[in-house]
């Protein structure tokens, strides 16, 4: 014997109990031709309208994946600099062309440190600079928080770095690089300290400026203005075989000089 239900609920014949009409048993009886009383199919409604909603939630959360530490490391380190800084590297600055005006910018900021932000990107093979104490001291007076950021991503990108412990002598005893252009950081740091016989003044120039991914022109300009000399291409490129012929590891530096490598760089306190 069916019983009779409240107005909100329906009877299930098989059980023989009452049931919401807006529960999932109550919806399937609902389209067996049993009658939905008209103050309850707003609420139907509703309850369609919630489920909807209910299942586009859960499709988007299984599409959004959640981002892997070392991606949000990544995405945090990048918004160091704004990205319009991205391609400003050092080129040459003694140039016929006018310095960009975002170079000035940066150099304000970070000062010799938008080298190594170069080579973190690719964007320049090396960057040398002073990173003794007293290039520290040097480079606190410019934004010290920004310079640890661009420390930071520099890590991430795995730059490294060789340097001279001497106190006193050459301005530049630290060289940036990236693994893959330790090579060339040691062709420099070896032209910079023990100045191969086998380069002139001039040569040890352009050396200098080829290693440091300067452009043919600057370096001819520089030395014209500079030396008052007149180089053309044909001196860069022998100046250049002889560097390819240089064959130098940390062992030949450390000869006269104590000399480390660092795998990654300590940021300014």
């Amino acid at each position: 014997m069916s019983k009779k239900c409240p107005n909100n609920k329906i009877i299930n014949p098989i059980t023989n109990r009452c049931v919401k009409i807006t529960g999932s048993i109550g919806k399937k009886l609902s389209k067996k031709n049993v009658t939905i009383p008209n103050k309850y199919k707003n609420c139907n409604k509703l309850y369609n309208k919630f489920m909807s909603l209910k299942n586009k939630i859960n499709k988007s959360k299984k599409k959004t994946k959640k981002p892997k530490k070392r991606d949000l490391l990544k995405n945090n380190i990048s918004m160091s600099l704004d990205k319009k800084y991205y391609n400003i590297c050092d080129k040459g600055l003694v140039s016929e062309n006018k310095i960009n005006e975002l170079f000035i910018e940066l150099s304000f900021k970070i000062g010799e440190f938008q080298d190594v932000y170069c080579v973190a990107n690719n964007k320049k093979d090396l960057a040398a600079l002073d990173y003794s104490n007293k290039g520290k001291t040097i480079l606190r007076r410019k934004d010290k928080v920004l310079i640890n950021k661009v420390i930071k991503y520099a890590n991430y990108k795995n730059v490294q770095y060789i340097h001279n412990k001497k106190i006193g002598g050459m301005y530049l005893k630290s060289i940036f690089f990236l693994p893959h252009n330790i090579t060339k950081a040691l062709k420099l740091m070896y032209i910079l300290w023990y100045q191969p016989v086998n380069l002139s003044y001039i040569d040890y120039q352009i050396a200098i400026g080829l290693l440091l991914g300067y452009e043919n022109k600057n370096i001819i300009y520089f030395i014209k203005t500079r030396y008052t000399k007149t180089i053309n291409i044909k001196n860069i490129n022998k100046v250049n075989e002889k560097i390819k012929r240089m064959k130098i590891n940390l062992e030949d530096l450390q000869q006269d000089f104590k000399i480390v490598h660092n795998l990654s760089i300590e940021k300014i306190i």
